[in-house]
């Protein structure tokens, strides 16, 4: 039955009118949720959704993914959408954010590697050097992605490492996954992807 309700939902939310057809996938969801508040897929999945114009609600993502964690405080999943707020809409004000990221876990290292630059992000103007750390625990977590060389060879650019910069930034662009679809028809196919969401604000940019 949840596996159901979440595959509605994505149906949904990839007709195409984008809105309108997100907003209707979120209400499914959230029926479902009254009557299984535990059901972490489904909550996923709703953050995911929220992630998407013309919605882009940050409380509602935050609140989201501390209902997760009330229950599963080490929800990597959940960790990534509410880092993925306080960065892209708050700014990195919440102080709070790094203690509850360092509880994050998963056996998958790709997910890990991803913790590891939202903590890096939340350290850029706090401490170089935990943000140095951060960067390169990200790398021996995945050295698949792009952001983690990247933001690491910036900051040694800055810090005047200009070669090792330059080495870190290459191999990052070496990384870029080059079977990324822009068009919309593939947006779509994203608007619901969980995989997708966090890669692009983790991972490729």
């Amino acid at each position: 039955m949840q596996n159901s309700i979440l595959e509605q939902a994505r149906a949904i939310a990839r007709l195409g009118n984008q809105g309108i057809d997100i907003e209707r996938a979120q209400q499914l969801l959230m029926d479902h949720l009254i009557v299984h508040p535990q059901d972490t897929d489904a909550w996923l999945l709703l953050m995911c959704l929220e992630c998407n114009p013309p919605l882009y609600d940050q409380y509602r993502i935050i609140h989201y993914a501390q209902h997760v964690l009330s229950y599963d405080p080490s929800n990597a999943y959940a960790l990534l959408f509410w880092s993925y707020a306080d960065h892209y809409f708050m700014g990195d004000l919440d102080d709070d954010l790094h203690e509850k990221l360092s509880m994050a876990h998963s056996d998958n290292k790709e997910v890990m590697s991803m913790v590891e630059v939202a903590k890096a992000r939340h350290f850029k103007y706090r401490d170089s050097k935990k943000y140095e750390e951060a960067l390169k625990k990200s790398i021996e977590y995945c050295s698949t992605h792009r952001t983690n060389f990247q933001m690491l060879g910036n900051l040694y650019i800055k810090q005047g490492k200009i070669e090792e910069g330059k080495f870190l930034i290459e191999q990052g662009a070496l990384n870029v996954k080059k079977d990324y679809d822009d068009s919309p028809e593939a947006w779509q196919l994203r608007a619901s992807s969980l995989e997708d969401i966090w890669r692009e604000f983790f991972a490729r940019i």
